[in-house]
């Protein structure tokens, strides 16, 4: 499985890393609305959970665990479905209850290889992510 590593930078004036990217040779690879369920896999068990996300390119149902020791992070197992409510609606028919629905607006773009993600989150300032799977 491989492994995810992030990088975030806070506090950002979003207009300006674009342009700043797009200066740089640069390219906008995609603008959306992204949203998502997360459901308890167990009662008291803050370590692990299931993320529903539709990304508007693509609907993954995500187990994701926080790793008990050094700075592995959290791991994820991801399958594609076919659609957000349909998937929903059988988490919910098994016994699963979503503890939180969220929406966030990304900005995606490219610059020598690497995935550069803005993002805005209600009450959040908007943020820079980049992201790099290593198998």
């Amino acid at each position: 499985m491989p492994i995810e590593f992030e990088a975030k930078v806070l506090q950002i004036e979003p207009d300006e890393v674009a342009d700043r990217i797009l200066s740089l040779g640069g390219c906008r690879v995609g603008d959306r609305l992204m949203r998502r369920y997360v459901y308890d896999i167990q009662a008291g068990d803050e370590a692990r959970w299931i993320r529903l996300r539709d990304t508007a390119t693509a609907v993954t149902l995500t187990v994701k665990e926080i790793a008990q020791h050094g700075i592995d992070g959290t791991t994820e197992t991801e399958v594609v479905v076919g659609d957000f409510e349909a998937t929903d609606e059988l988490l919910r028919r098994i016994g699963c209850q979503p503890k939180s629905y969220q929406e966030n607006r990304r900005v995606s773009l490219e610059l020598l290889g690497a995935e550069l993600e803005i993002d805005w989150w209600p009450l959040i300032p908007p943020y820079l992510e980049n992201r790099r799977a290593l198998a």
